[in-house]
Parts: C-alpha cells; sequence; structure tokens
C-alpha cells in the first residue's frame, strides 16, 4: 500500500488473497469498472489499486485482512519512524527477573520493548514541547501534538495484539502511563519499570 498524489493504493496482493477476493472475481470486477486499476503490474512492479474505487463491501473485507484502513495503516507506519528504544529500558528488561528469579518470555520482552518504545517517543515528544512549544513539536514530526497523540492512539489500537493486555488503550489512561513513565526516569530508574 502507498500514497501518490493524496490517493490511497493497494498492492494487487493486498486485495487478491484468499480473505478478500478470487483472481477471476477481480478481473470481472475490473472489467465491468468497479475497481479501478491506476497502475498496470509488470516489470518486478505490483499492479496499484485505488482504494476509493473498491465496492464498500469489499472494502470492509480490505480492513478486516489488512488488520485496520489504508488510512490508519499508513498512520501507523508513519508513527514507527519516530518510535526510539532507551538503552536503559532495554537494559532492564533483559535483566528483569520475578520474585521466582525466572526473566520475562521472548513474548513478553517484545511486547514491552514495543510499549517502552512508544513511552519513549511519548517522552521526547514532551520535551520537544517543554522546550520549543506546538511549533517545535510540528516542525520535529510534522505534525499538531493532538494529531500525534491521536496517531500514537490508533497504532495502539492497531498493535494491540502486540503489547501488555494491560496497556492503556484511551488517551487519558496513556497519559497517565506516560507521567509514571517519566516520573520513573527522574527518579533514575528505567521507565520500563513502570510497564
Amino acid at each position: 500500500m502507498i500514497i501518490r498524489d493524496g490517493k490511497y493504493l493497494l498492492e494487487h496482493a493486498d486485495l487478491v488473497n484468499p480473505g478478500c477476493i478470487s483472481k477471476p472475481a477481480f478481473d470481472k470486477a475490473v472489467q465491468a469498472g468497479r475497481i479501478k486499476v491506476v497502475q498496470k503490474g509488470g516489470g518486478g512492479h505490483p499492479a496499484l489499486i485505488d482504494w476509493e474505487s473498491l465496492p464498500q463491501q469489499l472494502q470492509e473485507l480490505v480492513r478486516t485482512h489488512m488488520g485496520g484502513s489504508p488510512e490508519q495503516l499508513m498512520a501507523a507506519q508513519v508513527l514507527e519512524r519516530y518510535l526510539e528504544l532507551d538503552p536503559k529500558d532495554e537494559a532492564h528488561l533483559a535483566e528483569f527477573r520475578a520474585a521466582n528469579g525466572l526473566g520475562l518470555s521472548a513474548q513478553s520482552r517484545a511486547e514491552l520493548l514495543l510499549a517502552s518504545r512508544i513511552m519513549a517517543m511519548l517522552a521526547t515528544v514532551d520535551a520537544v514541547h517543554k522546550e520549543g512549544g506546538s511549533a517545535a513539536v510540528k516542525m520535529h514530526y510534522g505534525m499538531s501534538v493532538m494529531q500525534l497523540k491521536a496517531l500514537v492512539l490508533d497504532f495502539v489500537k492497531l498493535n494491540k495484539a502486540k503489547l501488555p493486555s494491560k496497556f492503556p488503550t484511551s488517551f487519558a489512561r496513556l497519559e497517565a502511563r506516560k507521567r509514571a513513565y517519566l516520573q520513573a526516569r527522574a527518579a533514575g530508574m528505567a521507565g520500563a519499570s513502570t510497564l
């Protein structure tokens, strides 16, 4: 999936697969003009299909198959560029031992690392905002603080299965978790210890 001239374009494989539509049904819909192909495939390049041209029922199938709408998925891809990992968080999670002496499972560590990356990014946004205000955030991230936080919430909801089960999915709870993360850092501890 890509954005070109402000339009969301799906690759052929995003649409023609067992979860969405068969190749014969796709070909028939293209011939009937119900689906608009904006670039034919070939030469190592996939065919590109205009998202807006898809019938509503097919858009729902694609949303289910891909785990969200193209707008949400592209926004999540943009956000991933800004996710960062604090080395202190990484070390804390690698060295963590429960009362029984066992460390974290690989899955739990991966979930907590992603949660730590989100919190570290929010901490950086907070620092940029305190230093230069909203204009600095807009210049650094290309969007306002509120747009960025809404994007984080969308990212969290899209990646719910990859995050700890109790990771917040509301704006207020995410802000509270960020404050706890920042307080732990200010106290010289790893922010991940609050997760």
